[in-house]
C-alpha cells in the first residue's frame, strides 16, 4: 500500500490597492485646500476648511487639522464623522474615494447655535504628490499654513 499526501497550496497575495500611497492635496469646491496622507489601508493627517450657511444669513467656518487615521476599504473608500456639542452642535463628515493617483469626495457640515441652523455640502478633489524627499512632516505644516492663513 502507497500512502501519500497531496499538498494544496493556495497563493494569495496581499490586495493591492488600487490608488498610490503618499501625499494628496487639492481643493474643495469653495476653492479652500484639503490634503492628506495614506498608507495602504489608512487616510492620516486630513486638513480642510468649510464654510456653512446658516439659515439666519449669517456663515460658520471650521478648519479640520485631523491628526488620527482613519481606514481605506479595499476599494479605495474612506469615511469620518467629527463632532463637538459645546459651544456649537457640530458635525463634519467626509467622505471619499482614492483611486490610482487621484481622490474626490464629499464634506458636509451641520451646526446649530442656538436655535439657528447651519449647513454645507462641498465636494472636493486632490491629486498625489510627487515625493519631495526629506521629512514627510513637511506636509503635514503646510497644510496647517495653508488653513490658518486667514
Amino acid at each position: 500500500m502507497v500512502c501519500g499526501s497531496l499538498v494544496f497550496s493556495l497563493a494569495v497575495a496581499p490586495s493591492a490597492a488600487a490608488f498610490k500611497t503618499g501625499t494628496y492635496s487639492g481643493t474643495t469646491s469653495q476653492e479652500e485646500a484639503i490634503g492628506f496622507k495614506t498608507t495602504e489601508r489608512k487616510v492620516k493627517k486630513l486638513g480642510y476648511r468649510v464654510s456653512a450657511g446658516c439659515e439666519d444669513g449669517t456663515a460658520m467656518e471650521f478648519e479640520v487639522p485631523f491628526d488620527g487615521k482613519t481606514p481605506i476599504s479595499e476599494k479605495g473608500r474612506f469615511a469620518l464623522t467629527l463632532t463637538e456639542a459645546t459651544p456649537v452642535d457640530v458635525t463634519l463628515k467626509i467622505t471619499g474615494k482614492v483611486k490610482r493617483r487621484r481622490a474626490h469626495g464629499t464634506i458636509t457640515a451641520t451646526a446649530n447655535q442656538s436655535g439657528t441652523d447651519c449647513y454645507s455640502e462641498v465636494d472636493w478633489s486632490a491629486r498625489r504628490q510627487k515625493p519631495a524627499g526629506g521629512d514627510p512632516a513637511r506636509y503635514w505644516v503646510g497644510v496647517e499654513s495653508s488653513l490658518g492663513r486667514r
